[in-house]
């Protein structure tokens, strides 16, 4: 869930609402427009703020962030709700992201992460799952044709691994060619950038 950050409209005043690029976004935050401690993302050409994390949804996000981290082989990384410059207009904070490269390879230049690093993405979902089964997943499907989308659904006891991203028959929308749902003494078996990872049990990642 999100909050929409608008300019508020007094009467009198005419016009449209001023789109933001990914580019103007990123000017925002290195010039301190945008508070570094405030978690804020562009999605559409708008700027929205993240609600606060429920502990249910902090606790599987820290879970599958050590899950992940303990199998990565090198060169590749975890992000935690990094800005990634998925097109022009959406730079998403992702719960978790897996990212080709090193963590301080870049450091010092001026350039972000984009979609052409992202081999997963991962959302923990409490209240948001509409979002992250609608919306979300569309753009990802058409924005990161490497990357594999996970939906860690707390209220359903259930992780849903979305595979093969691909354009759906509407214009302008995206989809997946495979998604497995993943339950209790099951295990969760990713396959990024080309690594298969060791499986995880669910009870390691969801309770």
């Amino acid at each position: 869930m999100a909050t929409a950050t608008e300019p508020r409209v007094t009467e009198g005043t005419s016009g449209v609402p001023f789109p933001i690029s990914s580019g103007l976004y990123y000017q925002m935050v290195e010039q301190g427009q945008i508070p570094e401690d405030r978690p804020v993302y562009l999605w559409d050409g708008r700027l929205y703020e993240k609600m606060a994390k429920t502990k249910p949804h902090a606790d599987v996000h820290n879970a599958f962030n050590r899950a992940l981290n303990r199998r990565l082989p090198p060169g590749l990384y975890v992000g935690n709700e990094n800005p990634v410059r998925l097109d022009d207009r959406h730079t998403p904070l992702p719960d978790l992201v897996v990212l080709r490269g090193e963590p301080l390879e870049d450091l010092g230049e001026d350039r972000y992460h984009d979609y052409r690093e992202v081999v997963l993405v991962l959302e923990v979902a409490v209240t948001s799952l509409p979002k992250d089964l609608g919306e979300r997943l569309s753009l990802y499907a058409l924005t990161l044709p490497d990357a594999v989308y996970v939906v860690a659904d707390i209220k359903n006891r259930r992780v849903l691994i979305h595979r093969g991203p691909r354009p759906a028959q509407e214009a302008g929308r995206g989809e997946y060619a495979e998604v497995e749902e993943v339950g209790p003494g099951q295990m969760i078996r990713l396959e990024i950038g080309g690594v298969a990872l060791d499986p995880i049990l669910f009870e390691e990642v969801m309770r």
